[in-house]
Protein backbone atom coordinates (compact mmCIF):
# COMPACT_ATOMS: atom_id res chain seq x y z
CA UNK A 1 0.00 0.00 0.00
CA UNK A 2 2.78 2.42 0.93
CA UNK A 3 4.48 1.71 -2.38
CA UNK A 4 1.22 2.30 -4.32
CA UNK A 5 0.70 5.66 -2.53
CA UNK A 6 4.28 6.62 -3.18
CA UNK A 7 3.83 5.67 -6.84
CA UNK A 8 0.93 8.19 -7.07
CA UNK A 9 2.47 10.98 -5.02
CA UNK A 10 5.91 10.85 -6.63
CA UNK A 11 4.80 12.01 -10.10
CA UNK A 12 2.58 14.64 -8.47
CA UNK A 13 5.61 15.93 -6.54
CA UNK A 14 7.64 16.01 -9.72
CA UNK A 15 4.84 17.89 -11.55
CA UNK A 16 4.64 20.41 -8.71
CA UNK A 17 8.38 20.97 -8.76
CA UNK A 18 8.44 21.44 -12.55
CA UNK A 19 5.41 23.76 -12.57
CA UNK A 20 6.78 25.84 -9.68
CA UNK A 21 10.20 26.04 -11.34
CA UNK A 22 8.62 27.25 -14.59
CA UNK A 23 6.51 29.79 -12.67
CA UNK A 24 9.63 31.05 -10.83
CA UNK A 25 11.51 31.36 -14.11
CA UNK A 26 8.70 33.43 -15.66
CA UNK A 27 8.52 35.72 -12.62
CA UNK A 28 12.32 36.11 -12.47
CA UNK A 29 12.46 36.81 -16.20
CA UNK A 30 9.73 39.42 -15.96
CA UNK A 31 11.48 41.14 -13.09
CA UNK A 32 14.79 41.07 -14.93
CA UNK A 33 13.15 42.58 -18.01
CA UNK A 34 11.55 45.29 -15.86
CA UNK A 35 14.90 46.04 -14.24
CA UNK A 36 16.63 46.34 -17.61
CA UNK A 37 13.83 48.66 -18.77
CA UNK A 38 14.16 50.80 -15.65
CA UNK A 39 17.91 51.23 -16.11
CA UNK A 40 17.21 53.38 -19.12
CA UNK A 41 16.00 56.90 -18.40
CA UNK A 42 12.27 56.80 -19.23
CA UNK A 43 12.40 60.44 -20.23
CA UNK A 44 15.03 59.69 -22.85
CA UNK A 45 12.84 56.90 -24.21
CA UNK A 46 9.81 59.17 -24.36
CA UNK A 47 8.96 60.37 -27.85
CA UNK A 48 7.08 63.42 -26.56
CA UNK A 49 9.44 64.80 -23.90
CA UNK A 50 12.43 65.88 -26.08
CA UNK A 51 10.25 67.87 -28.47
CA UNK A 52 8.37 69.50 -25.58
CA UNK A 53 11.62 70.43 -23.85
CA UNK A 54 12.96 71.92 -27.06
CA UNK A 55 9.74 73.86 -27.49
CA UNK A 56 9.97 75.21 -23.94
CA UNK A 57 13.65 76.13 -24.39
CA UNK A 58 12.70 78.17 -27.46
CA UNK A 59 9.84 79.88 -25.60
CA UNK A 60 10.27 79.79 -21.78
CA UNK A 61 6.89 81.44 -21.18
CA UNK A 62 4.95 78.88 -23.24
CA UNK A 63 2.45 77.80 -20.57
CA UNK A 64 0.88 75.19 -22.87
CA UNK A 65 4.25 73.47 -23.29
CA UNK A 66 4.82 73.57 -19.52
CA UNK A 67 1.44 71.94 -18.91
CA UNK A 68 2.08 69.21 -21.50
CA UNK A 69 5.49 68.51 -19.95
CA UNK A 70 3.87 68.16 -16.54
CA UNK A 71 1.28 65.74 -17.92
CA UNK A 72 3.93 63.60 -19.63
CA UNK A 73 6.08 63.73 -16.50
CA UNK A 74 3.18 62.63 -14.27
CA UNK A 75 2.39 59.69 -16.58
CA UNK A 76 6.03 58.57 -16.75
CA UNK A 77 6.35 58.75 -13.00
CA UNK A 78 3.06 56.91 -12.51
CA UNK A 79 4.37 54.11 -14.74
CA UNK A 80 7.61 54.09 -12.77
CA UNK A 81 5.89 53.65 -9.41
CA UNK A 82 3.55 51.01 -10.84
CA UNK A 83 6.63 49.02 -11.90
CA UNK A 84 8.04 49.43 -8.41
CA UNK A 85 4.87 48.04 -6.87
CA UNK A 86 4.89 45.11 -9.30
CA UNK A 87 8.54 44.46 -8.45
CA UNK A 88 7.65 44.27 -4.78
CA UNK A 89 4.83 41.83 -5.50
CA UNK A 90 7.14 39.86 -7.79
CA UNK A 91 9.59 39.22 -4.97
CA UNK A 92 6.91 37.50 -2.92
CA UNK A 93 5.68 35.50 -5.91
CA UNK A 94 9.23 34.40 -6.75
CA UNK A 95 9.89 33.41 -3.14
CA UNK A 96 6.69 31.35 -3.10
CA UNK A 97 7.59 29.69 -6.40
CA UNK A 98 11.08 28.78 -5.22
CA UNK A 99 9.76 27.33 -1.97
CA UNK A 100 7.21 25.24 -3.89
CA UNK A 101 9.95 24.04 -6.28
CA UNK A 102 12.21 22.93 -3.43
CA UNK A 103 9.35 21.26 -1.52
CA UNK A 104 8.21 19.36 -4.63
CA UNK A 105 11.76 18.26 -5.44
CA UNK A 106 12.36 17.19 -1.87
CA UNK A 107 9.21 15.03 -1.79
CA UNK A 108 10.07 13.57 -5.20
CA UNK A 109 13.46 12.47 -3.93
CA UNK A 110 12.13 11.16 -0.62
CA UNK A 111 9.25 9.14 -2.07
CA UNK A 112 11.48 7.00 -4.29
CA UNK A 113 12.44 4.95 -1.21
CA UNK A 114 8.78 4.03 -0.66
CA UNK A 115 8.11 2.35 -4.03
CA UNK A 116 7.20 -1.37 -3.87
CA UNK A 117 9.24 -1.97 -7.01
CA UNK A 118 12.03 0.53 -7.61
CA UNK A 119 12.25 1.70 -11.22
CA UNK A 120 14.79 0.08 -13.49
CA UNK A 121 17.75 2.05 -14.60
CA UNK A 122 18.76 1.87 -18.24
CA UNK A 123 20.25 -1.55 -18.98
CA UNK A 124 20.02 -2.74 -15.37
CA UNK A 125 17.49 -4.85 -13.46
CA UNK A 126 18.26 -2.91 -10.28
CA UNK A 127 18.99 0.82 -10.29
CA UNK A 128 22.34 1.93 -9.06
CA UNK A 129 21.00 3.60 -5.90
CA UNK A 130 24.20 5.49 -5.05
CA UNK A 131 24.15 6.95 -8.58
CA UNK A 132 20.44 7.87 -8.29
CA UNK A 133 20.96 9.47 -4.89
CA UNK A 134 23.91 11.42 -6.20
CA UNK A 135 21.86 12.52 -9.22
CA UNK A 136 18.91 13.63 -7.03
CA UNK A 137 21.20 15.50 -4.64
CA UNK A 138 22.88 17.24 -7.55
CA UNK A 139 19.55 18.25 -9.06
CA UNK A 140 18.32 19.69 -5.77
CA UNK A 141 21.60 21.52 -5.24
CA UNK A 142 21.34 23.01 -8.72
CA UNK A 143 17.76 24.12 -8.03
CA UNK A 144 18.87 25.71 -4.75
CA UNK A 145 21.74 27.55 -6.45
CA UNK A 146 19.50 28.84 -9.25
CA UNK A 147 16.78 29.86 -6.79
CA UNK A 148 19.28 31.60 -4.51
CA UNK A 149 20.79 33.51 -7.42
CA UNK A 150 17.33 34.54 -8.64
CA UNK A 151 16.25 35.63 -5.19
CA UNK A 152 19.45 37.60 -4.67
CA UNK A 153 18.94 39.24 -8.04
CA UNK A 154 15.45 40.40 -7.04
CA UNK A 155 16.79 41.87 -3.81
CA UNK A 156 19.52 43.74 -5.65
CA UNK A 157 17.62 44.64 -8.79
CA UNK A 158 13.97 44.66 -7.71
CA UNK A 159 13.66 48.24 -8.84
CA UNK A 160 15.87 50.96 -10.15
CA UNK A 161 16.40 54.46 -8.85
CA UNK A 162 13.86 57.20 -9.23
CA UNK A 163 14.03 58.61 -12.76
CA UNK A 164 15.04 62.17 -13.49
CA UNK A 165 13.65 64.22 -16.32
CA UNK A 166 17.04 65.81 -16.97
CA UNK A 167 20.46 65.86 -15.31
CA UNK A 168 20.62 67.70 -12.01
CA UNK A 169 21.83 71.23 -12.62
CA UNK A 170 25.44 72.11 -11.95
CA UNK A 171 26.95 75.50 -11.42
CA UNK A 172 27.27 77.25 -14.76
CA UNK A 173 24.91 75.04 -16.77
CA UNK A 174 21.75 77.08 -16.26
CA UNK A 175 22.88 79.88 -14.01
CA UNK A 176 21.88 77.92 -10.92
CA UNK A 177 24.20 76.28 -8.45
CA UNK A 178 23.60 72.96 -6.74
CA UNK A 179 22.15 73.74 -3.32
CA UNK A 180 24.40 72.33 -0.59
CA UNK A 181 22.81 70.05 1.98
CA UNK A 182 23.21 71.44 5.47
CA UNK A 183 21.59 73.48 8.23
CA UNK A 184 22.88 76.75 6.79
CA UNK A 185 20.32 76.49 3.96
CA UNK A 186 17.60 74.77 5.95
CA UNK A 187 14.07 75.91 6.68
CA UNK A 188 13.45 72.91 8.96
CA UNK A 189 10.23 73.75 10.80
CA UNK A 190 7.10 75.88 10.86
CA UNK A 191 8.13 79.52 10.23
CA UNK A 192 11.81 78.69 9.87
CA UNK A 193 14.91 77.92 11.95
CA UNK A 194 13.75 79.92 14.99
CA UNK A 195 10.06 79.27 14.24
CA UNK A 196 9.36 83.03 14.36
CA UNK A 197 9.08 83.86 10.65
CA UNK A 198 12.45 85.67 10.57
CA UNK A 199 14.36 84.79 7.39
CA UNK A 200 18.18 84.44 7.49
CA UNK A 201 20.18 87.04 5.53
CA UNK A 202 20.39 86.36 1.80
CA UNK A 203 19.57 87.51 -1.70
CA UNK A 204 15.83 86.86 -1.78
CA UNK A 205 13.42 87.52 -4.67
CA UNK A 206 10.95 90.35 -4.11
CA UNK A 207 9.02 90.24 -7.39
CA UNK A 208 7.14 87.35 -8.98
CA UNK A 209 4.03 86.72 -11.02
CA UNK A 210 2.56 83.38 -12.09
CA UNK A 211 0.56 84.89 -14.98
CA UNK A 212 3.73 85.96 -16.82
CA UNK A 213 6.07 83.37 -15.29
CA UNK A 214 8.31 86.11 -13.86
CA UNK A 215 10.74 84.55 -11.37
CA UNK A 216 8.64 81.36 -11.17
CA UNK A 217 11.39 78.74 -11.52
CA UNK A 218 8.98 75.81 -11.40
CA UNK A 219 5.71 74.61 -9.95
CA UNK A 220 4.92 71.07 -8.88
CA UNK A 221 1.42 69.60 -8.44
CA UNK A 222 1.04 68.38 -4.83
CA UNK A 223 -1.13 65.28 -4.37
CA UNK A 224 -3.95 65.46 -1.85
CA UNK A 225 -5.13 68.26 0.38
CA UNK A 226 -3.28 69.98 3.17
CA UNK A 227 -2.66 73.33 4.82
CA UNK A 228 0.75 72.43 6.21
CA UNK A 229 3.70 74.58 5.18
CA UNK A 230 6.77 73.27 3.34
CA UNK A 231 10.03 72.57 5.17
CA UNK A 232 13.39 72.39 3.40
CA UNK A 233 16.76 70.77 4.02
CA UNK A 234 19.39 70.88 1.29
CA UNK A 235 17.87 69.67 -1.97
CA UNK A 236 14.67 68.28 -0.46
CA UNK A 237 11.31 69.79 0.42
CA UNK A 238 8.84 67.96 2.66
CA UNK A 239 5.06 68.42 2.69
CA UNK A 240 2.10 66.55 4.13
CA UNK A 241 -1.44 65.93 2.88
CA UNK A 242 -4.33 63.89 4.19
CA UNK A 243 -7.95 62.85 3.89
CA UNK A 244 -10.28 61.24 6.41
CA UNK A 245 -8.80 57.77 5.79
CA UNK A 246 -5.27 58.41 4.47
CA UNK A 247 -2.23 60.47 5.43
CA UNK A 248 0.73 61.19 3.16
CA UNK A 249 4.25 62.60 3.40
CA UNK A 250 5.79 63.92 0.18
CA UNK A 251 9.41 64.68 -0.72
CA UNK A 252 10.05 67.09 -3.61
CA UNK A 253 13.42 67.89 -5.19
CA UNK A 254 14.40 71.55 -5.16
CA UNK A 255 16.31 71.43 -8.46
CA UNK A 256 13.45 70.66 -10.83
CA UNK A 257 10.35 70.53 -8.67
CA UNK A 258 9.57 66.84 -9.06
CA UNK A 259 8.22 64.47 -6.45
CA UNK A 260 11.05 62.20 -5.33
CA UNK A 261 8.74 60.07 -3.23
CA UNK A 262 5.26 60.04 -1.73
CA UNK A 263 4.53 57.70 1.14
CA UNK A 264 1.19 56.70 2.59
CA UNK A 265 1.45 56.59 6.37
CA UNK A 266 0.98 53.10 7.81
CA UNK A 267 -1.16 54.06 10.80
CA UNK A 268 -1.90 51.95 13.90
CA UNK A 269 -5.39 50.37 14.11
CA UNK A 270 -6.72 52.92 16.60
CA UNK A 271 -6.24 55.73 14.07
CA UNK A 272 -9.05 54.37 11.88
CA UNK A 273 -11.50 54.58 14.80
CA UNK A 274 -10.44 58.18 15.47
CA UNK A 275 -10.74 59.12 11.80
CA UNK A 276 -14.31 57.79 11.67
CA UNK A 277 -15.40 60.31 14.35
CA UNK A 278 -13.07 63.26 13.71
CA UNK A 279 -14.56 66.31 11.97
CA UNK A 280 -11.92 69.06 11.70
CA UNK A 281 -12.83 72.46 10.30
CA UNK A 282 -12.53 72.75 6.54
CA UNK A 283 -10.06 75.62 6.95
CA UNK A 284 -7.76 73.35 8.97
CA UNK A 285 -8.36 69.93 7.44
CA UNK A 286 -6.55 66.71 8.27
CA UNK A 287 -3.01 67.95 7.48
CA UNK A 288 -2.68 71.35 9.16
CA UNK A 289 0.50 70.78 11.23
CA UNK A 290 3.79 71.49 9.48
CA UNK A 291 6.45 68.76 9.51
CA UNK A 292 9.94 69.16 10.99
CA UNK A 293 13.23 67.73 9.63
CA UNK A 294 16.90 67.41 10.57
CA UNK A 295 17.97 66.37 7.08
CA UNK A 296 18.20 62.68 7.96
CA UNK A 297 14.57 62.20 9.01
CA UNK A 298 11.27 64.02 8.77
CA UNK A 299 8.59 63.95 11.48
CA UNK A 300 4.94 64.75 10.73
CA UNK A 301 1.68 64.97 12.67
CA UNK A 302 -1.93 64.96 11.54
CA UNK A 303 -5.39 65.88 12.84
CA UNK A 304 -5.98 62.41 14.32
CA UNK A 305 -2.82 62.73 16.49
CA UNK A 306 -0.74 60.31 14.42
CA UNK A 307 2.95 61.16 14.88
CA UNK A 308 5.15 59.51 12.24
CA UNK A 309 8.85 59.44 11.37
CA UNK A 310 10.28 58.78 7.89
CA UNK A 311 13.92 58.69 6.84
CA UNK A 312 15.14 60.82 3.94
CA UNK A 313 14.55 57.98 1.47
CA UNK A 314 10.91 57.54 2.45
CA UNK A 315 11.13 54.53 4.76
CA UNK A 316 8.74 54.75 7.72
CA UNK A 317 10.77 54.41 10.92
CA UNK A 318 8.01 54.55 13.53
CA UNK A 319 4.50 55.81 14.22
CA UNK A 320 2.62 56.59 17.43
CA UNK A 321 -0.97 57.70 17.93
CA UNK A 322 -1.44 59.98 20.94
CA UNK A 323 -5.15 59.26 21.29
CA UNK A 324 -8.26 60.98 20.00
CA UNK A 325 -7.91 64.77 20.21
CA UNK A 326 -10.74 66.10 22.36
CA UNK A 327 -11.25 69.38 20.52
CA UNK A 328 -13.11 70.74 17.51
CA UNK A 329 -10.07 70.98 15.24
CA UNK A 330 -8.10 67.81 15.69
CA UNK A 331 -4.39 68.18 16.34
CA UNK A 332 -3.14 71.36 14.62
CA UNK A 333 0.03 72.31 16.52
CA UNK A 334 3.31 71.66 14.67
CA UNK A 335 6.18 69.69 16.24
CA UNK A 336 9.67 71.02 16.95
CA UNK A 337 13.06 69.41 17.57
CA UNK A 338 15.37 70.02 20.51
CA UNK A 339 18.38 67.72 20.66
CA UNK A 340 17.09 64.15 20.58
CA UNK A 341 13.56 65.21 21.54
CA UNK A 342 10.53 65.76 19.35
CA UNK A 343 8.28 68.15 21.28
CA UNK A 344 4.57 68.61 20.64
CA UNK A 345 1.92 70.82 22.27
CA UNK A 346 -1.16 68.61 22.62
CA UNK A 347 -3.88 70.85 24.11
CA UNK A 348 -7.39 69.43 24.42
CA UNK A 349 -10.70 69.93 26.19
CA UNK A 350 -13.26 72.74 26.40
CA UNK A 351 -12.13 73.95 29.81
CA UNK A 352 -8.78 73.91 31.55
CA UNK A 353 -10.46 71.99 34.39
CA UNK A 354 -10.91 69.04 32.01
CA UNK A 355 -7.23 68.29 32.63
CA UNK A 356 -6.64 66.92 29.12
CA UNK A 357 -3.91 69.21 27.77
CA UNK A 358 -0.27 68.12 27.83
CA UNK A 359 3.14 69.03 26.51
CA UNK A 360 4.84 65.89 25.18
CA UNK A 361 8.49 65.13 24.43
CA UNK A 362 9.24 61.97 22.44
CA UNK A 363 12.52 60.29 21.61
CA UNK A 364 12.97 61.26 17.97
CA UNK A 365 14.65 57.93 17.13
CA UNK A 366 12.13 55.56 18.71
CA UNK A 367 8.95 57.56 19.36
CA UNK A 368 9.02 56.64 23.07
CA UNK A 369 7.70 59.27 25.50
CA UNK A 370 10.63 61.00 27.23
CA UNK A 371 8.48 63.26 29.40
CA UNK A 372 4.91 64.55 29.52
CA UNK A 373 3.65 67.59 31.44
CA UNK A 374 0.03 68.51 32.14
CA UNK A 375 -1.02 72.03 31.08
CA UNK A 376 -3.67 74.22 32.79
CA UNK A 377 -5.28 75.26 29.49
CA UNK A 378 -8.03 74.00 27.12
CA UNK A 379 -7.60 73.21 23.41
CA UNK A 380 -5.38 75.39 21.23
CA UNK A 381 -3.75 75.48 17.78
CA UNK A 382 -0.55 77.29 18.73
CA UNK A 383 2.94 75.93 18.10
CA UNK A 384 5.60 76.52 20.79
CA UNK A 385 9.01 78.14 20.19
CA UNK A 386 12.43 77.59 21.79
CA UNK A 387 14.54 80.47 23.07
CA UNK A 388 17.87 80.29 24.87
CA UNK A 389 21.53 81.18 24.84
CA UNK A 390 21.39 82.21 21.17
CA UNK A 391 19.02 84.99 22.25
CA UNK A 392 21.18 86.02 25.21
CA UNK A 393 19.29 84.07 27.88
CA UNK A 394 20.98 82.12 30.66
CA UNK A 395 18.82 79.04 30.07
CA UNK A 396 16.70 77.37 27.40
CA UNK A 397 12.98 78.06 27.55
CA UNK A 398 10.17 76.37 25.65
CA UNK A 399 7.46 79.03 25.28
CA UNK A 400 3.82 78.03 24.72
CA UNK A 401 0.50 79.86 24.34
CA UNK A 402 -2.94 78.76 25.54
CA UNK A 403 -5.96 80.19 27.31
CA UNK A 404 -5.22 82.06 29.60
CA UNK A 405 -1.44 81.69 29.91
CA UNK A 406 1.84 82.16 28.17
CA UNK A 407 3.88 79.39 29.86
CA UNK A 408 7.61 78.61 29.58
CA UNK A 409 9.05 75.14 30.30
CA UNK A 410 12.47 73.54 30.60
CA UNK A 411 12.74 71.61 27.30
CA UNK A 412 14.93 68.94 28.90
CA UNK A 413 12.47 67.93 31.61
CA UNK A 414 9.10 69.59 30.91
CA UNK A 415 9.22 71.44 34.23
CA UNK A 416 7.29 74.73 34.23
CA UNK A 417 9.53 77.79 34.62
CA UNK A 418 7.11 80.72 34.51
CA UNK A 419 3.64 81.75 33.40
CA UNK A 420 1.95 85.04 32.51
CA UNK A 421 -1.82 85.44 32.33
CA UNK A 422 -3.49 87.44 29.58
CA UNK A 423 -4.73 85.31 26.66
CA UNK A 424 -8.27 84.12 25.92
CA UNK A 425 -10.31 82.03 23.47
CA UNK A 426 -9.06 79.12 21.35
CA UNK A 427 -5.49 80.31 20.89
CA UNK A 428 -4.16 79.82 17.35
CA UNK A 429 -1.32 82.35 16.81
CA UNK A 430 2.08 81.08 17.90
CA UNK A 431 4.40 83.23 20.04
CA UNK A 432 7.48 85.03 18.70
CA UNK A 433 10.64 86.37 20.31
CA UNK A 434 12.73 89.43 19.44
CA UNK A 435 14.74 92.09 21.27
CA UNK A 436 14.61 90.19 24.54
CA UNK A 437 10.80 89.97 24.64
CA UNK A 438 8.26 87.20 24.05
CA UNK A 439 5.19 88.40 22.11
CA UNK A 440 1.87 86.54 22.33
CA UNK A 441 -1.58 87.44 21.01
CA UNK A 442 -5.08 86.12 20.37
CA UNK A 443 -8.47 87.55 19.49
CA UNK A 444 -10.96 88.38 22.25
CA UNK A 445 -8.07 89.02 24.65
CA UNK A 446 -4.94 91.07 23.98
CA UNK A 447 -1.45 91.25 22.55
CA UNK A 448 1.22 91.12 25.25
CA UNK A 449 4.98 91.49 25.53
CA UNK A 450 6.59 89.39 28.27
CA UNK A 451 10.17 89.49 29.50
CA UNK A 452 11.42 85.86 29.84
CA UNK A 453 13.69 84.49 32.53
CA UNK A 454 11.26 84.71 35.45
CA UNK A 455 9.93 82.14 37.90
CA UNK A 456 6.37 81.26 38.88
CA UNK A 457 3.51 83.60 37.96
CA UNK A 458 5.16 86.68 36.40
CA UNK A 459 1.97 88.44 35.27
CA UNK A 460 2.56 91.40 37.58
CA UNK A 461 6.33 91.61 37.16
CA UNK A 462 7.31 90.62 33.60
CA UNK A 463 4.45 91.76 31.32
CA UNK A 464 5.96 94.85 29.66
CA UNK A 465 2.89 96.06 27.71
CA UNK A 466 -0.48 94.97 26.33
CA UNK A 467 -2.61 96.05 23.37
CA UNK A 468 -6.18 95.29 22.22
CA UNK A 469 -6.31 96.76 18.68
CA UNK A 470 -7.68 94.48 15.90
CA UNK A 471 -6.29 91.23 17.25
CA UNK A 472 -5.66 88.11 15.11
CA UNK A 473 -7.62 84.88 15.48
CA UNK A 474 -5.30 82.76 13.33
CA UNK A 475 -2.23 84.51 11.89
CA UNK A 476 0.96 84.40 14.00
CA UNK A 477 2.66 87.73 14.70
CA UNK A 478 6.03 89.10 13.58
CA UNK A 479 8.62 91.09 15.53
CA UNK A 480 12.03 92.73 15.35
CA UNK A 481 13.96 94.64 18.00
CA UNK A 482 12.15 97.83 17.06
CA UNK A 483 8.74 96.73 15.77
CA UNK A 484 5.94 94.28 16.52
CA UNK A 485 3.21 93.47 13.96
CA UNK A 486 0.00 91.43 14.15
CA UNK A 487 -2.52 90.62 11.43
CA UNK A 488 -6.28 90.54 11.90
CA UNK A 489 -7.90 87.81 9.77
CA UNK A 490 -10.04 90.16 7.69
CA UNK A 491 -7.24 92.40 6.52
CA UNK A 492 -6.19 94.90 9.20
CA UNK A 493 -2.46 94.98 9.99
CA UNK A 494 -1.30 96.77 13.15
CA UNK A 495 2.32 97.78 13.75
CA UNK A 496 3.48 98.73 17.26
CA UNK A 497 6.75 99.87 18.78
CA UNK A 498 8.20 96.66 20.23
CA UNK A 499 9.62 98.24 23.37
CA UNK A 500 6.50 99.95 24.73
CA UNK A 501 3.49 98.86 22.62
CA UNK A 502 2.80 102.28 21.08
CA UNK A 503 0.68 101.92 17.91
CA UNK A 504 2.70 103.27 14.95
CA UNK A 505 0.28 102.57 12.10
CA UNK A 506 -2.60 100.43 10.84
CA UNK A 507 -3.47 99.44 7.29
CA UNK A 508 -6.50 97.58 5.96
CA UNK A 509 -5.70 95.30 3.00
CA UNK A 510 -9.42 94.53 2.66
CA UNK A 511 -8.91 90.81 2.08
CA UNK A 512 -8.80 87.56 4.03
CA UNK A 513 -5.40 86.80 5.58
CA UNK A 514 -4.56 83.27 6.78
CA UNK A 515 -0.85 82.50 6.17
CA UNK A 516 1.62 84.01 8.64
CA UNK A 517 4.02 86.80 7.57
CA UNK A 518 7.80 86.56 7.21
CA UNK A 519 10.48 89.16 7.89
CA UNK A 520 12.98 89.28 5.01
CA UNK A 521 15.65 91.75 6.00
CA UNK A 522 13.63 94.88 6.75
CA UNK A 523 10.69 93.81 4.57
CA UNK A 524 7.49 92.03 5.57
CA UNK A 525 6.22 89.37 3.15
CA UNK A 526 2.51 88.98 3.96
CA UNK A 527 0.52 86.40 1.91
CA UNK A 528 -3.25 86.53 1.63
CA UNK A 529 -5.74 83.72 1.06
CA UNK A 530 -5.97 84.11 -2.75
CA UNK A 531 -2.22 83.80 -3.37
CA UNK A 532 -1.08 87.43 -3.38
CA UNK A 533 1.91 88.48 -1.26
CA UNK A 534 2.14 92.06 -0.03
CA UNK A 535 5.68 93.37 0.49
CA UNK A 536 6.24 96.40 2.72
CA UNK A 537 8.87 97.65 5.19
CA UNK A 538 8.61 96.88 8.88
CA UNK A 539 9.03 100.54 9.79
CA UNK A 540 7.45 103.45 11.61
CA UNK A 541 5.16 104.21 8.63
CA UNK A 542 3.37 101.98 6.13
CA UNK A 543 4.43 101.94 2.48
CA UNK A 544 3.39 99.15 0.11
CA UNK A 545 6.46 98.16 -1.88
CA UNK A 546 5.00 95.52 -4.19
CA UNK A 547 2.27 92.91 -4.63
CA UNK A 548 3.22 89.49 -6.03
CA UNK A 549 0.90 86.66 -7.09
CA UNK A 550 1.03 82.88 -7.55
CA UNK A 551 -2.45 82.85 -9.08
CA UNK A 552 -4.12 80.31 -6.78
CA UNK A 553 -5.40 80.17 -3.19
CA UNK A 554 -2.83 79.91 -0.42
CA UNK A 555 -3.24 78.84 3.21
CA UNK A 556 0.29 77.80 4.16
CA UNK A 557 3.19 80.03 5.18
CA UNK A 558 6.17 80.19 2.78
CA UNK A 559 9.59 78.55 3.24
CA UNK A 560 12.91 80.27 2.42
CA UNK A 561 16.07 78.38 1.46
CA UNK A 562 19.21 79.20 -0.55
CA UNK A 563 17.82 82.28 -2.26
CA UNK A 564 14.53 80.64 -3.18
CA UNK A 565 11.02 80.93 -1.75
CA UNK A 566 8.72 77.90 -1.70
CA UNK A 567 5.00 78.68 -1.58
CA UNK A 568 2.32 76.03 -1.24
CA UNK A 569 -0.85 76.86 -3.11
CA UNK A 570 -4.10 74.93 -3.08
CA UNK A 571 -2.90 72.71 -5.95
CA UNK A 572 0.81 73.37 -6.55
CA UNK A 573 4.09 74.05 -4.80
CA UNK A 574 5.81 77.07 -6.35
CA UNK A 575 9.54 77.80 -6.42
CA UNK A 576 10.30 81.53 -6.58
CA UNK A 577 13.81 82.63 -7.45
CA UNK A 578 15.67 85.44 -9.16
CA UNK A 579 16.50 84.61 -12.77
CA UNK A 580 20.14 83.53 -12.84
CA UNK A 581 20.32 83.43 -9.03
CA UNK A 582 21.25 80.52 -6.80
Amino acid sequence: MRGRAAGILRPLSLSLAIAAACFSAVVAGSMLAAYVAERDNPYAASTAMPSLQARLAASPIDDAAKQEIRQVDVQLRRNFFERRELAGEGRWLLAAGLIATLVGARFYAALRHKLDHPPLDAGREEPDWPVVAHRNAGAMAAMAVVGGVALAATVLFGHGPLPHAMPAPRAGTDGAAVIPAGPETAWPAFRGPAMTGVVPPGDWPDDWDAATGRNILWKCPVPGQGNSSPVVWGNRIYLTSASRKERWVHCIGTAEGRILWSRKVASPPESAEIDAELEPFEMTGYAAPTAVTDGEHVWATFADADVVCFDAEGRQAWIVNLGKPDNQYGLASSPLLWGDLLILQHDMGVEAEDGLSTLIAMNKVTGDIAWETERPVPNSWATPILIGSDEGLERNELVTCGNPYVIAYDPATGKELWRAKGLGGDVAPSPVFAGGLVFAVNTDSQAMAVRPGGSGDVTETHVVWTNEDDLPSLVSPLASRAHYLHVETYGIVTCLRATDGTVLWQHNFECHLQPSPSLVGSLVYLPNEVGKTFIFPLADAFTLRRTCDIGEPQSASPAFSAGRIYIRGARNLYCIGKAGGS
